[in-house]
């Protein structure tokens, strides 16, 4: 029977392969749109790019600390201010923006609303002052203070500017809170000596799959998928100290500190107090001060091609991810090599060779060979003429992979069993492979 199912999967998978079909995989556990977009992926027939890690942290050729410049030619940076903008003013400000940001060679991803603006972008380091002056042209973003990457490349394939309802998606009225009630903003310095002390509530506002590859000491890592989910847990865990004393908060950036700050400094909360630039601006501390010993443990997760950036650096670098296939240490994600799959997750070395960089599901592992088989024929079709099918696990849905790796559904006509990528991996390498699903 093994032998029968096996060959039909691979005649599934060929099939796959080759026709728009919709794949046995179907997602597994909650799904939910995160606040931001984390890639794009569309199945071509010609096998996806490499995904590769981010680039390593070395010393700059002279010896002196600070961010590491992997690549020359960009610099990674983000900027963003809640600031009011006419709803009128939207589209003509995108407008302007697209078009003078491209004459620079700017990529990235920007959001404006009638709240503000937040922006991601990789910029020519040699148009820095040119992006500089482009950005006090405008009044929501004249003065407004760049927030530069540990590590530099072009971390974008394109610019695209959207216009939202808001930049931080929060689900909530904005009569519900007041926005102009900022938390105390903390400098990386000022940040590290209050840690020191291990304050009483430290909250990590970003969502479980970034924490799960880096975090600060001693914080609480909310279980949860969005941002609007984590303004929940917020709520929760401040209840459980007076109003009176202070909450600490930190994210990517900061972003999401400033509006969860102001929420909870609406509701009665008198001593809030963020991460000023985030855990961004902390890694450059971090760097630029000889004999710190970084309290942040792990890789910050990053929005973009890079899947994640060094904070310490060197040899005090802390893996604290662990594969979701065989629970080594790791903390490098990746997307599944199917891109009609498309899942995101955390890959070692050695399950990125036994499932051929795949997620490890049959189907895709099968897809993935075919596809090799096939890609010299593909690769001289027009790429205007090659059929472009949607992805299983679109960019904007959040899919949690151990729940579907460990409730693998994959049902073969006539043939209902459960194949589970685990015991794949235990065949491969001969050893087994658990990992407690609440590890960090």
């Amino acid at each position: 029977m093994q032998r029968n199912v096996l060959r039909l999967t691979r005649s599934l998978a060929r099939y796959h392969a080759t026709v728009c079909i919709r794949p046995l995989i179907q997602p597994v556990g909650r799904l939910s749109r995160p606040a931001q977009h984390v890639c794009r992926a569309y199945s071509t027939g010609v096998p996806a790019a490499e995904n590769t890690r981010a680039p390593s942290a070395t010393t700059p050729p002279d010896g002196s600390s600070g961010p590491v410049i992997a690549d020359e030619e960009y610099y990674t940076l983000s900027f963003y201010r809640f600031v009011e903008i006419p709803a009128a003013e939207l589209y003509p400000l995108r407008v302007q923006l697209t078009q003078q940001l491209e004459a620079i060679d700017v990529v990235g991803r920007i959001y404006v609303a009638t709240e503000g603006i937040n922006a991601q972008i990789s910029c020519p380091r040699s148009k820095l002052a040119q992006l500089r002056a482009l950005c006090d042209r405008f009044d929501a973003l004249c003065g407004i203070e760049f927030n530069m990457s540990t590590e530099h490349r072009r971390a974008f394939r394109r610019l695209a500017i959207r216009i939202k309802k808001q930049i931080v998606s929060d689900g909530r009225s904005s009569e519900a809170y007041d926005l102009t009630k900022q938390p105390t903003y903390l400098d990386a310095e000022a940040w590290h000596k209050e840690l020191s002390t291990k304050p009483s509530l430290l909250i990590d506002m970003r969502n479980h799959y970034e924490s799960e590859i880096g975090y600060f000491e001693g914080a609480h890592r909310p279980d949860v998928d969005t941002f609007r989910d984590g303004l929940d847990e917020m709520e929760r865990l401040a209840s459980q100290v007076a109003k009176d004393q202070p909450v600490y908060m930190y994210c990517t950036g900061g972003i999401r500190c400033s509006k969860a700050g102001a929420i909870l400094r609406s509701q009665g909360w008198e001593d809030v107090r963020m991460l000023k630039g985030g855990i961004t601006a902390y890694g450059r501390y971090v760097r630029e001060t000889p004999g710190i010993r970084s309290l942040f443990r792990g890789k910050n997760f990053t929005f973009d091609k890079r899947l994640g950036e060094s904070i310490a650096g060197g040899e005090d670098e802390e893996t604290v991810g662990r594969c979701h296939q065989c629970g080594a240490p790791c903390d490098h994600y990746t997307n599944c090599r199917n891109r009609r799959c498309n899942l995101l997750f955390i890959q070692c070395d050695a399950c990125r060779t036994a499932f051929s960089r795949t997620c490890g599901s049959p189907v895709c592992i099968e897809v993935e060979r075919a596809e090799r088989e096939t890609a010299a024929k593909l690769a001289e079709t027009p790429a205007d003429q090659q059929e472009r099918k949607p992805c299983v696990h679109q960019h904007h849905e959040r899919i949690r992979p151990r729940e579907i790796m460990r409730q693998w559904p994959i049902v073969l006509q006539g043939y209902p069993e459960r194949i589970r990528p685990r015991r794949v991996l235990d065949q491969v390498l001969g050893q087994e492979s658990g990992v407690d699903a609440q590890s960090p």
